[in-house]
């Protein structure tokens, strides 16, 4: 054994020291390995985020298109019950009001809102700000809402649809 030592000695100095350099270096050791963790963390997060943020202008880009169609489709553009002449906005999930009822709820506010007086299913809505809508029977509320919104930007969609109104503003945000 003692011959195994004398011819080892060189090894077994070094891996002693090996050994002390790794025992004093071990916090260290760990903290570069959490930080690398940390930092595989933060790479993958922004990954989820990029990807997210891709899919989400995929998303729009399509909403745009499909919107665009609608108002080249000649969309039905909507307005207020209380003025038909002006605009007002698609609220998901919501009925629309036919423009041909409207003047009775104007003349009579409390009366009982009729849901045979809303826009039928499968038409097509439009508002003046770059919304649009397929009306969708709502099987629990018993009539359409606006559903399968799409969206565009595009001003001049939105003047077209304006124009096809003839006379509808869209509403002042001025205080009286």
């Amino acid at each position: 054994m003692f011959d195994w030592v004398e011819r080892n000695t060189g090894m077994i100095a070094v891996t002693c020291m090996s050994g002390i350099v790794l025992v004093t270096q071990f916090g260290t050791i760990q903290t570069k390995i959490a930080e690398n963790s940390r930092m595989s963390e933060m790479f993958r997060s922004k990954q989820i985020e990029n990807q997210r943020l891709e899919t989400e202008k995929i998303a729009m880009e399509q909403s745009k298109e499909i919107a665009n169609d609608r108002y080249n489709s000649g969309c039905e553009v909507i307005a207020t019950v209380k003025n038909a002449d002006v605009a007002t906005t698609i609220q998901e999930g919501k009925p629309i009001f036919s423009g041909a009822y409207a003047p009775l709820y104007v003349k009579n506010p409390n009366r009982v809102i009729n849901p045979n007086h809303f826009i039928g299913r499968d038409i097509t809505v439009c508002d003046v700000y770059g919304t649009t809508a397929i009306m969708q029977f709502n099987p629990s509320k018993g009539y359409a809402v606006a559903g399968s919104i799409a969206v565009t930007s595009d001003r001049a969609q939105m003047s077209k649809a304006l124009e096809r109104m003839k006379g509808l503003k869209r509403p002042s945000l001025k205080g009286n």
